[in-house]
């Protein structure tokens, strides 16, 4: 697009010492844009305020063969709270952007947030091209946006190795807690993102059996 400066394999700091990585950054007159690029294939299933998303493929004998994911719209969450973080940037002018490849297909996908663009790759520009109508950064702040996050982009491949097995470590532990069970009626506990109040962003347990059971619990 015209006017904007692109990043890629953005490797952002956590407070734990570990990394975030980000596909793509695009920043924009009309603001700064996040992608999060999926690789699949197949029918496609999720829901944004479930962790857990499904790809569905045809197996042998016409039968599916199912796999879950986690949540991409979670997953780039996270990259734009550090994103934010690093930019001193706390309040709108930052869009998700959630890509599939172009072999998949939605098939019951449901997305509430504004601004959470959910695509495919040949849908992508046209996707974008609605939020861009607006300035917001000058040149100066776009340069200057650019200029932070670059070195980001240079690790080495020591540390790039470091991350992955940090990457690996990190989604072991959520399949693990994805088993949890609730104390009080025994459903199965699952991981929500709190949407209002002070604690809103922040993920929790919350039992599946909700409104008949109210048991949460703080992520650790």
């Amino acid at each position: 697009m015209d006017g904007a400066s692109f990043l890629f394999n953005c490797y952002l700091p956590m407070e734990n010492k570990e990394t975030t990585e980000i596909d793509a950054i695009m920043i924009h007159h009309s603001g700064i844009y996040v992608f999060e690029s999926k690789n699949y294939g197949g029918w496609i299933f999720g829901n944004e305020r479930n962790a857990w998303w499904t790809q569905s493929l045809l197996g042998e004998g016409y039968s599916a063969q199912k796999e879950r994911f986690y949540n991409p719209v979670w997953q780039n969450r996270t990259h734009i709270k550090y994103l934010r973080k690093k930019l001193g940037l706390f309040d709108g002018k930052i869009y998700s952007v959630i890509v599939f490849s172009d072999r998949c297909e939605f098939k019951d996908v449901t997305i509430f947030s504004d601004d959470v663009i959910l695509t495919q790759q040949f849908q992508l520009a046209a996707s974008i091209q609605k939020y861009t109508n607006k300035t917001i950064f000058n040149q100066e702040i776009i340069n200057k946006y650019y200029d932070l996050l670059y070195p980001y982009t240079q690790l080495t491949e020591e540390q790039k190795q470091e991350h992955i097995k940090n990457l690996q470590e990190r989604m072991n532990l959520r399949r693990l807690q994805q088993n949890k069970v609730c104390p009080r009626c025994g459903s199965k506990l699952v991981l929500r993102v709190a949407k209002k109040g002070a604690l809103a962003g922040h993920e929790f347990y919350g039992c599946s059996n909700y409104p008949k059971c109210r048991y949460t619990e703080n992520k650790k």
